[in-house]
């Protein structure tokens, strides 16, 4: 993880970049846990093939990606001193699109 943070009078902006290692540990993280979960007609709880759940559920599985990155990853810079913790952190993404690096 790498990070800048950039403090105005008004505002302050936190960037992060995360490596794409550990998205896709969080995205297969995420797919697992929602494979154990799903219940689609047509197959046995818990026995729904990947490719399914990534049809029906993919924008929540990038919603829930992005927020547990944004998480770990604002833990880390408050314990790494990069920032000051705030009590909520906004959050926007940048250049998250999915299929994309």
């Amino acid at each position: 993880m790498s990070g800048t943070a950039k403090n105005d009078a008004w505002q302050k902006v936190l960037t992060i970049e995360v490596p794409p290692d550990e998205l896709a540990e969080d995205y297969d993280a995420i797919l697992e846990d929602y494979q154990k979960r799903a219940v689609l007609p047509g197959f046995r709880k818990g026995r729904v093939p990947r490719n399914v759940l990534e049809l029906q559920f993919g924008h929540s599985l990038a919603h829930e990606v992005l927020e547990r990155a944004v998480k770990r990853s604002y833990e880390r810079a408050v314990r790494s001193r990069i920032w000051s913790r705030s009590p909520t952190p906004p959050s926007t993404r940048s250049a998250s699109t999915r299929g994309s690096p």
